[in-house]
This record gives structure tokens, sequence and C-alpha cells, in this order.
């Protein structure tokens, strides 16, 4: 006897009736519930809204979104183009073709800006995994060309939407609408994308020889230094005097790799790249931009014997200036990254005085912390102060007790104070730094204790106690 006789033997033959358990998982208030509504065929082909009908383009239901597509067809409106473009990598292949065959019928209607905001979204799908749509994007490329017209496709590769720029970019060399050469001359030194940038100065390789000399100098112009750099080793290889001339200019770019190709290709013809650089910071009405490549210039070239006139630039009332001086003393001489800390600090520019801390963490400059905080105090850097003192944890603690008296006539100041002392009970546990005899008297004083107390709310007695444990410790 099979297991199926035992069955009917033991229920009398008849069929056991089958009940689907009852999901009792509440719905997320998140969710659309027109997603789980399981609307008519009739009402999706009469609806007219357009939220109701985006809606049911997202359905888990494929015949509702296969109907819901035909009906976006029928309206045709650009409120639909999200909703559609979201199925055009469906999982049903039904559904997948549909929603394609819709947004190729959708284009005639829409604008030309918004097809061409269709094409980088639908160049993704070259990305997708469930089928090979290549044939299916080149239609389309093809199709918004046509309605377009190859001028405004051409025109897109300097789009200020760097997505769109790049879809176009790709519909040019795909459908071959303009020569090469004349793509690069559009594209630099004009565009504003390091993509399309980098494509165009590494195009020009593959172009015959007598096209790139011109491509190669109008890329000199790109504001990315990497183009520069690209585009300026073919032309300095060879020597001669217009070239002379070339690498002298480029000596002095602001992107380290040009002026280091420059100032091989001057040390091969026996020109001082350090006498130019030097000569450029000495220069009347000299931008900032030129004497800070000046400065890096000599720091990586090791010119020591221009360390003085390094030296005297590193108080230039120009804060980009006095910060690349600093930065170009340390490189040529470290061993003066004591003295160069402490000029930093007395800088009336903020941006110069953060380099302070740099020098100290990762440079290992020497500066204690009562002649740091004292020099910082000049400019009442509160910032800077706090970060100074971060990883000293006594050292923080007393700085919250000197700044205390203070901040109770400044309210912004309080709340910071509040904040850090907070912060430091909490993390009084994983602190080791010990006091010195000084911090170690004051810490003990009852008025140290009082005064801090102020800072807390007296609804928090733990933080309290730890806070009178940690003094009375230290």
């Amino acid at each position: 006897m099979t297991i199926l006789d035992h069955l009917r033997a033991i229920f009398g033959g008849r069929p056991v009736p089958y009940e689907a358990p009852v999901d009792l998982t509440p719905v997320p208030s998140s969710i659309d519930r027109r997603l789980l509504a399981e609307p008519s065929a009739g009402a999706v082909r009469a609806c007219t809204s357009i939220d109701d009908l985006s809606a049911w383009i997202g359905h888990y239901d494929g015949y509702t979104r296969e109907a819901a597509l035909r009906r976006a067809a029928q309206l045709a409106s650009p409120l639909l183009l999200p909703a559609i473009v979201e199925r055009l990598n469906d999982w049903v292949p039904q559904v997948r073709v549909l929603a394609q065959e819709v947004l190729l019928g959708m284009l005639a209607p829409i604008s030309n800006g918004e097809a061409l905001r269709l094409l980088p979204v639908v160049q993704r799908l070259r990305q997708a995994g469930r089928a090979d749509h290549s044939a299916w994007i080149a239609s389309f490329e093809r199709a918004v060309v046509e309605k377009v017209g190859m001028q405004t496709i051409i025109e897109g590769l300097l789009d200020p939407d760097v997505q769109i720029a790049r879809a176009c970019f790709k519909v040019v060399e795909a459908e071959r609408l303009a020569p090469s050469e004349d793509v690069i001359a559009r594209l630099l030194p004009a565009t504003r994308d390091i993509v399309l940038a980098r494509h165009a100065v590494e195009a020009i390789f593959r172009l015959a020889e007598p096209l790139r000399g011109p491509l190669f100098r109008r890329a000199l112009a790109s504001g990315f230094g990497m183009v520069r750099a690209i585009a300026s080793k073919p032309l300095l290889a060879e020597e001669n005097a217009e070239n002379d001339a070339l690498a002298i200019r480029m000596v002095t770019d602001s992107h380290n790799w040009v002026r280091l190709i420059a100032s091989g290709y001057l040390k091969r013809r026996g020109i001082d790249s350090a006498a130019i650089l030097a000569e450029g910071l000495r220069a009347d009405g000299a931008s900032s931009t030129t004497m800070r490549a000046c400065l890096a210039g000599l720091a990586e070239l090791g010119c020591t014997d221009q360390l003085e006139l390094v030296r005297s630039l590193t108080s230039h009332p120009l804060a980009r200036v006095q910060l690349s001086a600093c930065l170009a003393c340390l490189r040529l001489d470290p061993s003066c990254k004591d003295e160069i800390v402490r000029s930093v600090l007395r800088s009336p520019h903020r941006r110069v005085r953060r380099l302070a801390l740099q020098m100290v963490r990762e440079d290992g400059a020497c500066l204690d912390t009562e002649t740091g905080l004292c020099l910082m105090a000049e400019h009442d850097d509160m910032d800077m102060m706090f970060a100074f003192v971060k990883r000293e944890s006594c050292a923080l603690l007393e700085l919250i007790l000197q700044m205390e008296p203070r901040s109770r006539q400044d309210p912004s100041l309080r709340a910071r104070l509040k904040q850090e002392l907070t912060a430091w009970i909490d993390d009084s546990r994983k602190m080791y730094s010990k006091p010195t005899a000084a911090q170690r008297v004051l810490f003990q004083r009852d008025s140290t204790f009082e005064a801090l107390a102020t800072l807390l709310p007296t609804g928090d007695p733990q933080r309290l106690r730890r806070l009178k444990f940690e003094l009375d410790n230290a």
C-alpha cells in the first residue's frame, strides 16, 4: 500500500482541503499601499492619475505592470518617465521589452532636454546582468540623435551636467558624428570634466602625427594638471629653442608632474630651473599661484641654496603663499621644524596656524603645551587650543578650568566647555596621562571641583561622582 492509499483510507477518499496560511505581518507604513492593492484591468486602462499609474508600473504583479505600461504609452506624459525607466531591466522579459518599446515611443512628445537626460540612464543598462541590452541601447541612441540632431549631441559634450556630457561623448564616438580631432578640439581645454579631458588628451596619441602637436598645445591650457602633464611629455620629447621657452613657462606650473617634466627637460638642456623659480618669486606682480608653484618647485628640487629666499616669504601677507613657504622650508631643512612651528602659530591666518597641529602630530615638531596654548590664545583660537590638548587629558581639563570664568559671560563658550567636560568624564577610564605636580595641586583644590561642577547638569549625580573621584585621585 502506498502512502497515498494510507491517506485515502484515513480521510475516506475525500481530498484534503488546502488553506493558505494567513500572513499577519503588518504592512510597513513606508510602503505605498497602491503597490499591494490589486487594481482591475479596467481601472488601469482608464487611469488618468499620474501618481496611481506610476505606482502600478512598479506593482509586484507583472500583469499589472504590463497593463500600466500600455496605459503610460497612451498618456505619453513626461512625468511617467522615471517609473518607465525603472522597468527597463525588469525581471519579467515581457515587461522589460514593453518598457523599452514605450520609452522609444515617448521620444517624440518629450523635449530635447528630456531626451538628453535619458541618455545616461539608458547607457547604464550596459552593466545590467539580466539580458544583453546593447542592441536596444544602440537603437535608442540613434533615435535620440534623429530627434535632437547631430549638432545638439556634439554641443552636449560641454553640457554642465557631466553625466549628460559623458553620455553624448559615447554617442558621438559610437555613431561617428564628428572626426576625432574635432571632438578633441571641442573638449580641450573647455571641458570641466576630468574624465572627458583624460579621454580627449589620450585620444590625441591615436591620431596621425601631423595632427598631434597643435592639439597637445591646446591641451596645455586645460584646467586639469594631469591633462597638462600628459600633453607636455610628447611636446618636450624634442629639444629645440621653441621647446626651451615652453619648458621655462611650464616649470612654474601649479601641477607638480608638469613641473617635474619641465625641469627634467631643462636639465637636459643645461638650463638652471632653480634660477628660473627664484626669479619667479622675486618678480614684481607675481600671482600667488605662480609664487606657490615656485616655492613647491624649489622644495622638489632640493634647492637649499635658496633657503633664505624661501624663509623670507614665511611672513608674506597672503595666507596661501605663507603656507607654501612654511612647507617648503620644512622640506628643505627638516631640522628647523621646531622654529617653524612657533612662527606658524604667530601667523594672523588661521589656515597657516593649523599647520602647527600637523607638524606636531605627523612631523615630530617639539612644542610644549604651555607655549603652544599661549601662542594660540593670542589669536583666541579656541578650536585649535582644544584640538592641541585633545590627547593630553590633564592639559584638557586644565584648559576647561581656565576657560570657565570667562564662559560665564559667553553662552557659546560655556556650551562648548560643558560638551568637552562631559566627554572628558566619559573617557576618563581610558586616560593614562599623569598630571604634573602643579596640575595635581590644582585638581585637588575644593574650588576646582566646585567650578567644574557648575558645568554639569544637577540631575547627573553619576558624572559628578566620577569627576570627584578623578580629581581626588589625580
